[in-house]
């Protein structure tokens, strides 16, 4: 299955998560955002928070209330899902979902959808992915925080068992990350390994610089939290950035190339070179008979006569005519 991309083959997602706070104006919002700075998709997150977690009231570092209570208080219903699916349709964006849940998953494929963003938390739940593995027209991208490579590796093997089509997110489970400490660079690693899938790099930075590097090294698909206003205090205010820094990001990122560069001229190139490099010249009177020394040369634009990277081929080579200072020098201008 084909994500949709730009010309250059990249995927850009505005991860929404739970920053609508349960509000569907808000859902719609992030919609409109994502669509205005030319984003691919904008994902959110189905919970049926029984269905994924009991009660539990151990706290993650983005969290300062229990997550059962927040997901009771902040979730998207189907019902609201469903509408944001046929909002999408009418924008030039996608829509995009992690489900929670088996029953979360369910629900998103019977609405449709097809492409599923699985996060760290159930990337090693095999249960989870061979349920899901029986629907064979489904793509899903598995973000990899919180694993070892070996757990990695086991967890690719498992479900290239099951056929199943499916891309790979480099991920740090920190909010947030550490700036400097986003692991961007394990994304060469993973093309280098896994280079039949797609590589991505899903960024908790709160800034858009691990997102640009990792598109150096050739990351296909970025996808970071975004907050409609960053005065807005949520779970993952921290990691979330601007509509407008994405935007930035994304235009940033038109002048990373994705392809092989071989060294060579271009013919744009040969232009500038035409008055760009420099040419010899007499940086003093000479007369014939004189013999070149370092001092007696110089060079400017533009590369007329002689090259400058040739000087060495004059030094102590006798003049046959009188040479004022200024005058460019020739070939001819000296003694076989």
């Amino acid at each position: 299955m084909n994500l949709s991309c730009d010309k250059y083959g990249r995927t850009f997602i505005v991860e929404a998560c739970d920053n609508h706070f349960g509000s569907i104006d808000a859902a719609i919002a992030f919609i409109d955002g994502a669509d205005r700075i030319g984003a691919h998709y904008v994902k959110f997150q189905h919970h049926i928070w029984n269905q994924e977690m009991d009660e539990t009231y151990e706290l993650s570092d983005n969290f300062n209330e229990p997550l059962h209570e927040f997901l009771k208080r902040c979730s998207l219903s189907i019902e609201e899902h469903s509408q944001l699916i046929d909002y999408c349709k009418n924008k030039n964006v996608n829509y995009l979902c992690t489900p929670f849940s088996f029953q979360a998953f369910t629900d998103l494929y019977d609405l449709g959808q097809r492409v599923f963003k699985i996060g760290s938390g159930e990337f090693q739940d095999l249960l989870f992915l061979d349920k899901i593995s029986v629907y064979k027209d489904v793509y899903l991208l598995l973000s990899t925080g919180m694993c070892s490579e070996e757990e990695i590796s086991e967890v690719v093997s498992h479900l290239e068992t099951r056929n199943l089509s499916f891309g790979l997110m480099n991920c740090v489970s920190e909010y947030p990350p550490k700036i400097g400490n986003p692991n961007y660079k394990y994304v060469k690693y993973l093309k280098k390994k896994f280079n039949n899938l797609d590589i991505g790099h899903s960024d908790h930075s709160p800034s858009i610089g691990s997102s640009l590097a990792a598109i150096t090294i050739g990351a296909s698909i970025i996808e970071k939290h975004v907050t409609l206003n960053s005065c807005f205090k949520g779970p993952d205010s921290d990691v979330s950035i601007t509509f407008d820094d994405y935007e930035l990001m994304i235009k940033l990122s038109e002048d990373i190339s994705n392809q092989n560069y071989l060294k060579g001229i271009s013919n744009k190139e040969l232009k500038v070179r035409s008055w760009a490099y420099r040419g010899l010249v007499a940086n003093l009177d000479l007369k014939t008979g004189d013999k070149i020394n370092i001092n007696s040369i110089t060079s400017k634009r533009p590369s007329l006569g002689i090259p400058s990277n040739q000087y060495l081929k004059i030094l102590g080579k006798k003049i046959n005519t009188n040479i004022k200072k200024g005058v460019r020098l020739k070939w001819e201008h000296f003694e076989e």
